[in-house]
Formats: C-alpha cells, sequence, structure tokens
C-alpha cells in the first residue's frame, strides 16, 4: 500500500439500527411540529383575549366616554356629555329580531332562478353575510342546503340574465367574495 491512501472505514447499519434511526428521527420532527402548533396556537389565543378586552369605556356616572381629538396636539380629550344627549332609551327591535329569526327573506328559491352564491355555513354566519351584503347594495337571502340541514346558502340575486350573473360576480369578487359561482335552480 502506497503511503499516501489514508484509510477509510465504512459504517454498516444493521435493520434494527435504520428503524432505530427512522424512529429518532420521526420522533423529533413530532416534538418540532408539535412545539409549532402550539406555538401557533398560543399567539391566536392572545390575539382573542386581546380583542376581548377592547371593551367600550363608561365614565363614572355610567355613561360612555366620548373622545375629542383636537388638531393642534392630536390628543384625546374627554368631553362630557349632557345627560339628556347620552343614548336615548332603546327601541324595540322588530319582532322578528326578538325571536331571533334571520334579517334576511329565507326560503328556497323558485324554479328557474339564477343566483350568484357567495358561501354555503351555518345558520348564524350565512345571517350575518347577508346582512353585510345587503348593506353593501345586494338582494342577497339565505336558502337551506338541500340534504343538509344544518347548512345554508347565501344568495345574491334573483338574476335577470347571464349578463346580470356575471355583473353580480365581479362586484361581489371586488369586495372580497372570490369563491362565488352561479347558482341555477
Amino acid at each position: 500500500m502506497p503511503a499516501s491512501v489514508q484509510e477509510e472505514s465504512e459504517i454498516l447499519l444493521g435493520n434494527k439500527q435504520l428503524l432505530l434511526v427512522f424512529a429518532l428521527v420521526a420522533v423529533l420532527l413530532a416534538i418540532a411540529f408539535g412545539a409549532g402548533y402550539m406555538l401557533g396556537k398560543s399567539s391566536v389565543d392572545k390575539k382573542n383575549a386581546e380583542s376581548a378586552q377592547t371593551t367600550p369605556q363608561t365614565d363614572s356616572s355610567g355613561g360612555p366616554i366620548t373622545q375629542k381629538i383636537t388638531p393642534d396636539d392630536s390628543q384625546p380629550v374627554k368631553t362630557d356629555v349632557p345627560p339628556a344627549m347620552e343614548t336615548p332609551a332603546p327601541v324595540e327591535a322588530p319582532p322578528e329580531k326578538i325571536l331571533g329569526a334571520p334579517s334576511v327573506p329565507s326560503g328556497a328559491p323558485k324554479h328557474g332562478e339564477n343566483y350568484v352564491q357567495v358561501e354555503a355555513v351555518v345558520r348564524k354566519v350565512a345571517d350575518a353575510t347577508a346582512d353585510v351584503l345587503r348593506q353593501h347594495g345586494f338582494a342577497a337571502r339565505v336558502a337551506p342546503t338541500p340534504g343538509n340541514s344544518g347548512i345554508f346558502r347565501v344568495l345574491v340575486g334573483p338574476a335577470k340574465d347571464a349578463g346580470d350573473l356575471r355583473n353580480t360576480e365581479d362586484k361581489l369578487r371586488k369586495i372580497g367574495y372570490t369563491k362565488c359561482f352561479v347558482q341555477h335552480y
């Protein structure tokens, strides 16, 4: 053997050693993913706790604190609201609000009508989404999903023709409802 050749060695691993290395790597990955999950979950919990703590402030008389921003120093200043100007007496809600019924038209659409479906979700979320869409000027309604009593469709329409459907879809996508599609009844 020449003097310039260094000794090389081989590492031989049997089945037991390979399984042990694989199990060790799997455990380390599980620990890493678990730690990432817990870290992400705790950050969401912190955000929820912070948003829950932001409640309206009241002064010592129980009335709301109103703040006025002055243009010169941009510091909030408490302004006293006369008792007569505080919150007016509560107005009774319409009967459907009292009974918890939806504030948007509901029920199955008629045969032959075409709508743009925004989403299919549980009833409370569907009613809230429909209310938001109505505030944006859309004719939104909530309809039950056939075959699933817990899921309700949020529909906009009915549309007069194909052009009206495309126009409605485009308007919905512009305000953030990117997964809407045409629903034919």
